[in-house]
C-alpha cells in the first residue's frame, strides 16, 4: 500500500471501510460452515471473472468437496462369501469416494473406514457392542458405546449411544491420527496432540 498514491489510498480505504468492519459478528454455524463475505461479494459482482466465489468458512475445502462424495453402503441384502446373512451389513460403508480406505492418515488403522454414516445400523443391536461410525468431515471412523435406554412414543426401548471420552485420547489407538514432524535432523517424527484434542489438518488440506 505504500506505493500507492494517497488518493487511490483513500479510495481503497473508505470501499473498505465500508464493506468490511475490523469486527464481525458472525454465528457459530456462519463461522465454521460459511457466511457472505462482504468485500468479496464487492468484487463478484464488479469483477466475475476473477471472483466466483464469496463464501468464507473454515470448513470450507469439506463443503466445496462435499458435493463430490461419493459413498456406497451396504443393502444388507443376501449372503456374502462365507454363506452368512449380510444382515449385519446393513447401512455400512463399504465404499468412500470408490476406495475402502482413505490414505489421510499415518497408518493402516487409522485409515479405516468403519461402520455406518450414522442414520441406520442393523437390527438386534447388543448393549455390549461396539457401535462404528464414519464420519468424513473429520475423516474418521469412530465407536459409540451404549449409554442408557429410552421408551419412545410407542413403548419401544431405543438404546442410547454416546461417544466414550477415550475417542481422542493421547493413545496408542489414536496414534495414527497424529501429525507427522519434521526434525531438525531431517527426519519425520509423530507429534501427538494432548488428549481431547484432534487435528483436521491432515483431513481438510
Amino acid at each position: 500500500m505504500k506505493n500507492i498514491p494517497d488518493l487511490f489510498r483513500k479510495i481503497i480505504g473508505t470501499v473498505l471501510s465500508l464493506a468490511e468492519k475490523p469486527i464481525m459478528q458472525l454465528t457459530v454455524k456462519e463461522y465454521l460452515w460459511g457466511y457472505q463475505d462482504p468485500i468479496l461479494s464487492l468484487l463478484k459482482n464488479r469483477l466475475p471473472q476473477l471472483v466466483m466465489n464469496d463464501q468464507v468458512s473454515v470448513f470450507a475445502s469439506v463443503v466445496n468437496e462435499a458435493q463430490y462424495e461419493t459413498i456406497l453402503i451396504s443393502s444388507g441384502v443376501g449372503l456374502d462369501e462365507n454363506h452368512i446373512e449380510r444382515i449385519n451389513n446393513l447401512g455400512r460403508i463399504e465404499r468412500f469416494n470408490f476406495s475402502t480406505n482413505l490414505s489421510v492418515w499415518s497408518n493402516k488403522y487409522a485409515n479405516m473406514i468403519n461402520g455406518t454414516d450414522s442414520t441406520i445400523w442393523h437390527p438386534d443391536v447388543k448393549k455390549d457392542e461396539f457401535i462404528y461410525t464414519f464420519m468424513n468431515d473429520i475423516c474418521r471412523s469412530v465407536h459409540l458405546k451404549y449409554n442408557q435406554t429410552h421408551k419412545n412414543l410407542f413403548d419401544i426401548d431405543t438404546y442410547h449411544y454416546i461417544l466414550p471420552n477415550d475417542a481422542f485420547a493421547n493413545s496408542k489407538d489414536n496414534e495414527g491420527f497424529c501429525l507427522n514432524n519434521t526434525m531438525e535432523n531431517g527426519t519425520q517424527q509423530l507429534k501427538c496432540l494432548p488428549s481431547g484434542l484432534f487435528s483436521l489438518s491432515s483431513c481438510v488440506h
